[in-house]
């Protein structure tokens, strides 16, 4: 089962990494003052 315990850890790591990028993406956009219309 050794091989498969990156199955589990993929979508939380995906997760992760998606709520990294949102976050940093909405920082930059108000720091810049960009307004997405």
């Amino acid at each position: 089962m050794r091989r498969f315990w990156w199955m589990a850890v993929a979508p939380l790591a995906v997760w992760v990494v998606h709520e990294v990028v949102f976050v940093k993406l909405d920082v930059w956009i108000k720091s810049t003052g960009f307004e997405f219309r």
